[in-house]
């Protein structure tokens, strides 16, 4: 309730300093508190000391009066009282407010004024014990002006500060004191120190603003100036700056119409020479590729003669000779027919990419089942891979899909694939072949257990001519085209190709086509997927370099 009391009365604080602009007030208030708790603990280790001086000469030379009068006695247990009290303050009011605050600003004010009050109640009570003991009233006089000489207290707290003292040292001399002139001449005493007391009081508070006033007025002076000439520094540096842009800028203008100038010319120059070595570059790039396409036929013409002659070379031993003759030549012929469906296959290779870059290269799309595509596919070459020792497995979570797909094209493309997974894969090695559907694409991942490719050639396996190392695999032979043929094959679709490895642990290449169809009007449905030798013999092209 008391804590409460004093709360409310010191609420009005603020209304009680007139003499400071509003904006210091609250500033005023904390350095005013933050001085007060400085003093207070300062006044406070000053009255302990001397309370356990006084609490000695208690203990040594009181002890007999201690025992025979009631005063001294009651002196003894207000020593102790006092020192327990003013020792919690000291406590209380030197527990710093960080980022927890244990004990608030408002809450150490408050714990300041219930001190002042029971600090006065004190002295009161010691100068009415004293008429007990030595009928002075000094203890409440000390009292009274320490408080108001050492601390800084509001007209308010002033006020009440005396009110409070001289009505508990008036109602306790009443109380006790028996002579009417005792009585009468210590109440004029007190009344007239009392109010000297106040005077005290209200002139160290006017000090204290005045001083407080000064020097937040020089400080903002101070500030005013700083700022004004910080500002005039700087629309100094500004324009000094402005003039330095303006004459740098002139300066670079001057410097770049004369350099674009030059650079003009130059350009000029180097246009009609870039230009002339494009034309020549353009020609040139017509020249070799109508060479390739030129020497590949003309490889093509005699290489299908050769392996026309083979075939018939077969059948005439096959039917003149016996059994033992025909096997003793067959390695013979067997070997004619591999080299040459391999340069086949190379010369083939050759006029596509040549026909790609030249945009000549053409699919014929048409709505076909992508799953009887790859799996008729690996049905025809599941034989060449099993003769490798290599167990061929094929999977799909789809039945049937019918997609737009040139299919001659999808086959190759997936031939090229399987001859490069089992030229990397030894025996006993696995190739899956897996179809699936993911985000509206068809999936389609050949995956192998072979030796892997290395990191570094992982970004351009697809590029053309570029081959795995030979020292992974120097038993197997490439021309570094095929990978090179079906990513431009897939792309043709709309569709993308990825290869996923590791060195040692195998590869994934994962051909990605998009899930749709060509409607009907546009669409030629009379393509089959033809069983005739003349695909089979397409296959053992493709895999010449396996079989």
């Amino acid at each position: 309730m008391v804590i409460k009391y004093i709360g409310s009365v010191c609420s009005k604080i603020k209304k009680d300093i007139s003499g400071i602009p509003d904006s210091y007030k609250e500033e005023f208030l904390d350095e005013t508190l933050s001085l007060n708790l400085a003093r207070g603990r300062i006044l406070a280790l000053a009255i302990v000391a001397w309370n356990v001086l006084l609490l000695i000469a208690d203990i040594t030379m009181f002890l007999e009066k201690r025992n025979t009068n009631p005063a001294y006695r009651h002196l003894f247990y207000a020593h102790i009282i006092m020192i327990v009290w003013l020792l919690c303050y000291i406590a209380v009011t030197r527990i710093k407010s960080g980022r927890i605050k244990l004990i608030s600003r408002r809450t150490k004010r408050y714990v300041q004024q219930v001190t002042i009050i029971f600090v006065l109640a004190w002295s009161a009570y010691l100068a009415v014990n004293a008429q007990f003991t030595h009928g002075q009233i000094s203890a409440y006089i000390i009292g009274v002006f320490c408080v108001a000489s050492f601390l800084i207290l509001t007209p308010c707290e002033s006020i009440f500060m005396c009110f409070f003292s001289y009505l508990v040292f008036t109602a306790g001399m009443v109380i006790v004191q028996d002579n009417p002139e005792k009585l009468s001449g210590n109440l004029i005493n007190s009344s007239f120190l009392t109010t000297l007391a106040y005077i005290v009081s209200r002139m160290h508070f006017a000090f204290r603003i005045n001083d407080f006033t000064a020097k937040r007025i020089i400080v903002q002076k101070s500030r005013e100036l700083d700022i004004s000439h910080k500002n005039l520094e700087q629309a100094v540096r500004n324009r000094t700056e402005e003039l330095i842009q303006v004459n740098d800028r002139l300066i670079h203008e001057m410097k770049m119409r004369h350099k674009a100038e030059i650079d003009t010319i130059k350009a000029q120059y180097l246009y009609n020479k870039k230009e002339e070595e494009l034309n020549k570059a353009l020609e040139l790039d017509k020249l070799r590729a109508a060479f390739f396409t030129n020497i590949s036929h003309e490889f093509k013409t005699p290489l299908n003669v050769i392996i026309s002659a083979g075939q018939m070379l077969d059948l005439v031993i096959r039917k003149n000779c016996d059994t033992e003759s025909y096997n003793k030549a067959y390695k013979y012929i067997l070997s004619i027919r591999k080299n040459g469906y391999r340069m086949l296959r190379l010369i083939s290779n050759l006029i596509d990419i040549t026909r790609i870059d030249t945009g000549h290269f053409k699919i014929r799309p048409a709505n076909n089942d992508i799953v009887r595509v790859v799996e008729d596919t690996i049905m025809l070459v599941a034989g060449y891979i099993e003769n490798k020792n290599i167990k061929l497995v094929f999977d799909t979570e789809t039945e049937e899909k019918i997609i737009a797909c040139d299919s001659d094209m999808i086959e190759r493309a997936i031939l090229n694939l399987l001859s490069n997974s089992v030229k990397f894969t030894p025996k006993g090695g696995n190739i899956y072949v897996n179809i699936y559907l993911k985000d509206d694409k068809i999936m389609i991942s050949v995956k192998d257990t072979g030796t892997g490719i290395p990191s570094d050639m992982l970004d351009s396996i697809f590029e053309r001519f570029i081959q795995v190392d030979k020292t992974i695999s120097s038993n197997m032979e490439g021309s570094g085209i095929g990978l090179s043929l079906v990513k431009s094959i897939v792309g043709m679709h709309n569709g993308s190709i990825r290869v996923e490895s590791e060195f040692g642990n195998g590869s994934e290449f994962i051909i990605e086509l998009p899930d749709y169809m060509l409607p009907d009007d546009i669409c030629d449905n009379t393509e089959v997927i033809s069983r005739s030798n003349k695909k089979q013999e397409r296959i053992s092209i493709e895999l010449s370099d396996i079989s």
